[in-house]
């Protein structure tokens, strides 16, 4: 074999060692970004706490509040991040009824705040799902208005069911479904994650 053979047989095996590294550079680096993405979590517990919180007033009202708790389990901050209350149905013991409300509304972050929240990969944050109030009963929901279509929801005495969905720009959707029982009575509201 003469010398510009070789030299063209090395050069070509530098070549493609180069490529074969700089594919699985990418690929590992892809990989890598796929195991470090945010992950988010979209869950409910049946206890009071942080989900369902109860403010005792000075003039003997009573405000309670159905929170959904939103985390973000991966490595990376999950960009943009908000909750969508997407459809409410009423539980019967037959089944479900669906309700005047089929659309996707942004939930509210505690303190009636909306918009977007970079959620990082430690704490906890609370979207609010329905408020309740002694001094003016009725069902308070966590988004900003209701259409006029929905003004029957407010006075539904019973369960509704409550989908929901958890975004962020760089993360997988999360869905859950919250069961909340009220009877126009402060002291009837029950709450649990559907299954």
């Amino acid at each position: 074999m003469d010398n510009s053979t070789a030299a063209w047989i090395s050069c070509g095996s530098a070549i493609g060692g180069g490529l074969v590294a700089g594919l699985l550079s990418g690929a590992y680096q892809h990989w890598r970004d796929w195991q470090e993405r945010p992950r988010l979590a979209l869950d409910f517990e049946a206890t009071d706490g942080p989900n369902l919180v109860r403010i005792n007033g000075k003039d003997g009202q009573v405000d309670r509040y159905v929170r959904v708790r939103i985390r973000n389990v991966g490595k990376h901050v999950a960009k943009e991040s908000i909750v969508y209350l997407t459809s409410i149905e009423e539980v019967h013991d037959s089944g479900t009824t669906p309700t005047a409300f089929q659309e996707a509304m942004q939930l509210s972050w505690p303190l009636n705040e909306y918009g977007h929240r970079n959620l990082p990969n430690s704490g906890d944050l609370y979207v609010d799902l329905v408020k309740i109030h002694s001094r003016a009963p009725g069902w308070h929901f966590g988004f900003k208005q209701l259409h006029a279509n929905h003004d029957g929801l407010k006075s539904h005495s019973g369960t509704y069911r409550f989908h929901l969905v958890a975004t962020a720009e760089n993360a997988e959707s999360k869905t859950l479904v919250v069961n909340v029982k009220y009877e126009q009575a402060v002291n009837t509201l029950r709450a649990y994650q559907a299954i």
